[in-house]
């Protein structure tokens, strides 16, 4: 442990960048939520029917994105 504690620290990404998990959880979010709205807009949509396992979907990836403390980037 100590050898690895004196190693050189490499900085790969800036602790700024967002993991690829929050970019992903965010671009579920978005989309089941534009799902959700095109459903409201048109109900006979062909989109209707897988609308509430997306929105099931959208609050559950919405609960993962709060527990990896995310930030919304739109």
């Amino acid at each position: 442990m100590k050898d690895e504690a004196e190693l050189p620290r490499l900085e790969v990404a800036s602790p700024a960048d967002r993991p690829t998990t929050c970019i992903t959880l965010e671009t579920i979010i978005a989309f089941a939520a534009r799902l959700k709205g095109h459903v409201a807009h048109c109900p006979g949509s062909s989109y209707v029917q897988s609308a509430p396992d997306w929105e099931k979907t959208r609050l559950d990836y919405a609960g993962r994105f709060t527990q990896n403390r995310c930030k919304r980037t739109f």
